[in-house]
């Protein structure tokens, strides 16, 4: 009997570090930010790392350069937005995979075929990334 007992606060034991383990990885999740700016550096999607919507930015003087281009805005945001979460939901997998053991939690979460495609997602640390500017110092939609 005394065996099982030791077994069992063992298993509690190392529950109870996989909680405290998983909780810091949400802790650090909830502070990563994941960008992704559109080819045409329009529109800007940044997300946390569970996937929430922090900051979305439109180009100034995008909605004054007519019909073509504001009737696509919608399909920018929502693309810049999903690509955005899609970044953030990789780099959620790894930390579970750290957390749990493994190399990938591919299991839990699942893989993508579109996972080579997120090279254009940028992670950083909390701050917001604004599109590059051009050899002028302005954007490209600035002209």
């Amino acid at each position: 009997m005394e065996r099982s007992t030791s077994g069992v606060e063992r298993a509690r034991t190392q529950l109870g570090a996989l909680v405290r383990r998983t909780g810091d990885a949400r802790d650090e999740l909830a502070a990563e930010r994941f960008s992704y700016t559109s080819p045409d550096r329009l529109v800007t999607a940044t997300v946390d790392g569970t996937g929430a919507l922090v900051g979305l930015t439109i180009a100034e003087g995008t909605l004054h350069m007519g019909e073509s281009v504001t009737d696509d805005l919608g399909s920018l945001l929502v693309t810049a937005v999903n690509t955005a979460r899609r970044g953030a939901t990789l780099d959620s997998r790894d930390r579970l995979a750290s957390v749990i053991g493994g190399k990938r939690a591919d299991a839990l979460v699942g893989a993508s075929e579109y996972d080579a495609l997120l090279g254009d997602v940028e992670q950083h640390g909390g701050s917001h990334v604004e599109p590059p500017q051009d050899e002028d110092g302005d954007s490209p939609w600035q002209r």
